[in-house]
C-alpha cells in the first residue's frame, strides 16, 4: 500500500512538472513567433518604402503604414505576453525607439518623394542611416529571441533534474518494498524516453537531407506554403533558384561515391554562405538544390545572386582522391511573374533550368514568358 501511494505521488509530481514545462515551451514559442512576425513586417515595410521612393506607385504609402502598424501591434502583444519578465520588458522598451527612429526616416523619405519628387527622396536615403538603423533593430530582436531560448533551456534543465529526482525516489520505494511497481515505472520511463528521442530524430530526418543537413524537399514545400502568402500579403516578389551541378556525374563515376558525397557537402556549404538568414535553401536530391529568396524588389537582384552562386560553385573542390571542378546551371522563377502557386513556380524554374543547360550550361536563365516581369 505504501509503495502504491509513493508511486502515485511521484507520478503526480512528475506529471505536474511536465505540464509546467509544456506551458513554458508554448509561451516561449509564441514569443519567438511574434518576434519573427515583427521582424518580417518591419523588413517588408522598409522594402515597401524604398520601392515607393524608386517607383512612386500610389498604393505603396498606405501599405507601408499598414505594415508598420502591424509590427507595432505585434510588439504590444509581445509586451503583454511577457509582462512578468522584467528583462524582456526592458528590451521591448529599448526596441521601440530604434523602430521609431528608423521608420521616421522612412516616412520622411516617403513624404519627400510625394511632395518634392524622386531626387528629394533619394537625397534623404543617401544619409546612410538605413542599414545601420535596420541592423540595430534586427540585432535587438535576435538578442530577445536568444534570451527566450536561454529561458527555455533553463526550464528543460530543471525538468531533467526532476526526472533524475524521480529516479532517486524510486530507489527509495524499492528499499521500502515496492520492488515490482518501481521496476515497472522505471521501465516505462525508460521506454518513454527512448520513444521521445526516436520521435525527435525521426522528425528531424523527415525534414532534413541526411548528407548535407539542408532542408529536404518536404520541408521546403511546407515553408513555401507560408512564404508565398506572405509575399502576397506584403506585396513583394519571391524568387526560386533551381540549381543543378554540371559535371557532377562525371566526378561521381570517375572518383567514386565518397568524392561525390563530399562535393555535395561542400557545394551545400558554399550555397549556405551566399544566402541570407531569411532565405530557404534545400537539397532536392542528387545534385539539385533549390533556393527561395523573399523580399525581392527587382529581378536584377536575382540575376546578381545567380551569377554569384555560379561563380562560387565553379571554384575547385578538394575531394578524396584529388581536385575536381564542376559548373552550375540555374533556372530562375519569380512570384507572381512566373506563377501564382508553388507548382507553377517550381515548374517554371525547372523549365528555365532546362533552357540554361540547353544553352551551354554554367549560366542562369529566366523563363521566356512572364505575365508582368519588369527587369530593372
Amino acid at each position: 500500500m505504501l509503495g502504491m501511494l509513493a508511486v502515485t505521488a511521484l507520478a503526480f509530481f512528475v506529471s505536474r512538472q511536465q505540464i509546467e514545462a509544456a506551458d513554458w515551451i508554448a509561451r516561449t514559442e509564441r514569443a519567438i513567433a511574434r518576434l519573427e512576425s515583427i521582424e518580417s513586417d518591419l523588413l517588408a515595410a522598409e522594402s515597401t518604402g524604398r520601392a515607393f521612393v524608386l517607383t512612386g506607385a500610389s498604393d505603396l504609402p498606405a501599405r507601408f503604414s499598414s505594415l508598420l502598424r502591424g509590427a507595432l501591434d505585434e510588439l504590444d502583444a509581445l509586451a503583454r505576453l511577457l509582462r512578468d519578465n522584467p528583462r524582456q520588458q526592458q528590451n521591448i522598451a529599448e526596441l521601440r525607439p530604434y523602430i521609431g527612429a528608423r521608420f521616421a526616416v522612412m516616412q520622411e523619405m516617403i513624404d519627400a518623394r510625394q511632395h518634392l519628387g524622386l531626387d528629394a527622396g533619394i537625397e534623404i536615403a543617401k544619409r546612410g542611416t538605413g542599414r545601420a538603423g535596420m541592423a540595430a533593430i534586427k540585432t535587438r530582436i535576435a538578442a530577445m529571441m536568444e534570451y527566450e531560448q536561454e529561458l527555455l533551456d533553463i526550464r528543460m534543465t530543471q525538468h531533467a533534474r526532476v526526472v533524475r529526482l524521480s529516479h532517486g525516489l524510486l530507489i527509495a520505494i524499492v528499499i521500502v518494498g515496492s520492488v515490482v511497481l518501481t521496476l515497472l515505472f522505471r521501465l516505462n520511463m525508460r521506454e518513454l524516453s527512448r520513444r521521445l528521442q526516436a520521435e525527435a530524430l525521426a522528425k528531424r530526418e523527415a525534414r532534413h537531407d541526411a548528407l548535407t543537413g539542408l532542408s529536404n524537399r518536404r520541408s521546403l514545400l511546407e515553408r513555401l506554403e507560408t512564404a508565398i502568402p506572405s509575399a502576397q500579403r506584403h506585396g513583394h516578389r519571391l524568387a526560386l533558384l533551381y540549381v543543378d551541378l554540371d559535371g557532377f556525374k562525371h566526378v561521381n563515376d570517375s572518383m567514386g561515391h565518397a568524392a561525390g558525397d563530399e562535393l555535395l557537402r561542400q557545394a551545400a556549404e558554399r550555397l549556405s554562405r551566399n544566402t541570407r538568414a531569411e532565405d530557404i535553401l534545400a537539397r532536392l536530391g542528387g545534385d539539385e538544390f533549390l533556393i527561395a529568396v523573399p523580399f525581392v524588389q527587382w529581378p536584377s537582384e536575382v540575376a546578381v545572386l545567380s551569377a554569384r552562386m555560379i561563380e562560387t560553385l565553379s571554384r575547385p573542390f578538394a575531394l578524396p582522391g584529388g581536385e575536381a571542378r564542376v559548373t552550375a546551371s540555374i533556372g530562375v522563377a519569380i512570384y507572381p511573374d512566373h506563377g501564382d502557386n508553388i507548382e507553377e513556380l517550381v515548374a517554371s524554374a525547372d523549365a528555365a533550368l532546362y533552357a540554361a543547360k540547353a544553352n551551354g550550361k554554367g549560366a542562369y536563365h529566366f523563363p521566356a514568358h512572364a505575365r508582368k516581369l519588369h527587369v530593372a
